[in-house]
């Protein structure tokens, strides 16, 4: 594949900055690559270019090595600008972490403590509702009424502060010998890694998986 001019890309100096240590060492060479990779893209998508023969896969053969290559050159640029940014980040974030895991460990433990008291109300209230339902069969209207009171008096914290709270349900301990068969996920990091190391013409004998073929192509460098 032919190369197209470094100069097709102008080179514009960064403003004043952080970055203006970094950039500006790779600054043509970036320019180059960037215009040797659009060059080589542009002339794939005028020659519609088709891997059809053993002919063109070497063609494309030839260039993916020189792609990769050039991706690892920038790669490794860009690891090299950025180093000192990375630090630099470390050295701020070092700076906020104590405060922000005291400030967690706060947070964690007032939404615990709050969380723990709206369960309490709610299940109060759920005992004092069924209470209630059978106290008015029953024609006990002391009961009823004492019941009714408390359930109104077990009413959600919502309106007791600024802090949101919602009611939900998590699984604890699950028997798969009871679990619908809907419930069942199907293990698709095992079934995939079965697929990579099987070798043959034909797929996995695996019942209800429906296999299609695919190539894994890797660039030499």
């Amino acid at each position: 594949m032919a190369r197209r001019k470094a100069d097709a890309l102008a080179v514009v100096d960064p403003a004043p900055g952080p970055l203006t240590a970094v950039v500006p060492s790779h600054a043509g060479q970036i320019a180059t690559l960037q215009a040797e990779a659009e060059g080589d893209l542009a002339e794939l998508a005028e020659a519609d270019f088709r891997v059809d023969s053993d002919e063109a896969y070497t063609t494309a053969d030839a260039l993916l090595t020189s792609v990769v290559r050039r991706k690892d050159a920038v790669k490794a640029m860009l690891r090299e600008a950025t180093k000192p940014l990375a630090d630099a980040e470390a050295a701020v974030r070092a700076w906020f972490a104590p405060v922000l895991e005291v400030l967690a460990t706060l947070e964690t433990a007032l939404k615990g403590q709050m969380g723990d008291y709206t369960i309490a109300k709610a299940e109060l209230a759920r005992a004092e509702r069924a209470r209630a339902l059978e106290a008015a069969k029953t024609g006990d209207v002391d009961t009823l009424n004492e019941a009714l009171t408390t359930v109104a008096e077990s009413a959600e914290v919502k309106d007791l502060g600024r802090a949101t709270q919602r009611l939900i349900w998590v699984p604890g301990a699950i028997d798969p010998n009871e679990l619908p068969a809907a419930y069942f996920q199907p293990n698709r990091t095992l079934i995939e890694q079965v697929g990579k190391a099987h070798k043959g013409d034909d797929p996995p004998p695996i019942p209800g998986v429906v296999w299609e073929r695919k190539a894994i192509t890797g660039g030499r460098r």
